[in-house]
């Protein structure tokens, strides 16, 4: 048997979160594309390098130290290892990328907790699609209270079509 006040009740919760974090995603989406964007333009100004190989900074730092490249000359730069290449650049633009990808991984997060909410949401719907006389007795609803309810499944696959 189906408890449909429940089932409502999930689908309201669903909804009002699912809102919210469409507000996060929008927000945050344009600042993850305003910095992907300040990047590409930075990346063709700035001196950087792509390694092949992981590398810390310390490995670095030793192994120029080693091929005889001063302290100066390497003092400013940081290292990025990402899907085994390593990028050693300036500390203001490898600190930019690491805070877009971590923007990005909020993203990201955001967007896997809107999808299961989405896939909630249509689970219960499809369920209310199936009540029978006895769910409706085991929920101790009324028949005016049943019709309200179909209008409400009505008014939320709306929504969740917009989404």
């Amino acid at each position: 048997m189906i408890n449909i006040t429940s089932k409502v009740a999930s689908i309201l919760f669903s909804l009002e979160e699912m809102e919210k974090l469409y507000k996060q995603i929008k927000k945050l989406g344009g600042v993850v594309d305003e910095l992907t964007a300040e990047l590409e333009q930075e990346e063709e100004t700035t001196k950087f390098y792509r390694l092949k190989g992981r590398y810390t900074l310390e490995c670095f730092k030793s192994e120029m130290k080693k091929h005889g490249v001063k302290s100066s000359k390497i003092k400013g730069v940081n290292t990025l290892i990402c899907d085994g290449v390593t990028l050693v650049g300036p500390w203001s633009f490898i600190a930019k990328i690491r805070y877009r990808d971590n923007l990005a991984s909020k993203y990201n997060t955001l967007l896997d907790k809107h999808k299961a909410y989405y896939r909630q949401i249509i689970q219960a719907l499809k369920e209310l699609e199936n009540i029978t006389p006895n769910d409706l007795v085991y929920s101790r609803l009324t028949v005016p209270e049943w019709i309200d309810i179909n209008e409400f499944t009505k008014k939320a696959r709306a929504l969740v079509a917009e989404h």
